[in-house]
């Protein structure tokens, strides 16, 4: 049986020992959320009319000519996206580069007692190509899962709301009583299940991808 004690005084003992450790940590924590952006929005909305369009002539350079400033508003939004693409190859190079040298080196502290910098530097740009493609191996089986789990839902509820829609234009009320009912146990079932798979999915997923990295 293992000794959880035993291995988290060991992993408290490398991280104070070996401080080096909390550049590559420090590191990886930042850059391990990602660059995907957040939920959808607020719901609200706006349209641009003409209104708007003769409020900024006033403030747009060449004489509120819109139309001549439409390459230079394309220029920024096109450089935006390449820092942003840039940001985001960085923000990977730097991850996985953290990920690999942390494990590197606890490693080697295990085998020598002693780590460097250079050292985790090292080993972790040489498996960062392997440890971005297992992440991306994991990250398409999940998304087939996903996939997989939406379309069962899309049929789920049709499978509740059908019968439920059949039964309340029956004639009686009790009819219509047992109608919502089916749709709302279904429903419910339904939605039970999505999150006990998803649950599911997402340890396995964060299991497998942890050991992937170590091994």
């Amino acid at each position: 049986m293992l000794d959880y004690g035993r291995i988290v005084r060991r992993a408290l003992e490398i991280t104070w020992r070996h401080k080096v450790l909390w550049i590559f940590g420090i590191a990886a924590a930042l850059f391990s959320g990602g660059f995907s952006g957040g939920g959808g929005g607020n719901g609200l909305q706006y349209q641009m009319d003409q209104s708007d369009l003769n409020r900024w002539r006033g403030v747009i350079p060449f004489g509120g000519n819109i139309e001549s400033a439409v390459p230079i508003i394309v220029a920024i939004i096109g450089l935006l996206i390449l820092v942003a693409l840039v940001l985001a190859v960085v923000g990977i190079v730097v991850r996985y580069t953290s990920l690999g040298a942390l494990i590197g080196m606890v490693d080697e502290v295990e085998r020598t007692e002693r780590t460097t910098f250079r050292s985790g530097l090292r080993r972790g740009w040489r498996h960062l190509l392997r440890l971005f493609a297992i992440n991306l191996i994991i990250g398409l089986v999940v998304a087939v899962i996903v996939l997989a789990i939406v379309f069962l839902a899309i049929a789920g509820i049709v499978f509740a709301v059908v019968p439920a829609i059949a039964i309340g234009e029956s004639n009686g009320g009790s009819a219509t009583l047992i109608g919502i009912l089916w749709g709302v146990g279904v429903g419910l079932a339904v939605l039970f299940a999505i999150i006990v798979v998803s649950v599911i999915v997402s340890a396995l997923s964060t299991l497998v991808r942890e050991l992937a990295f170590r091994a």
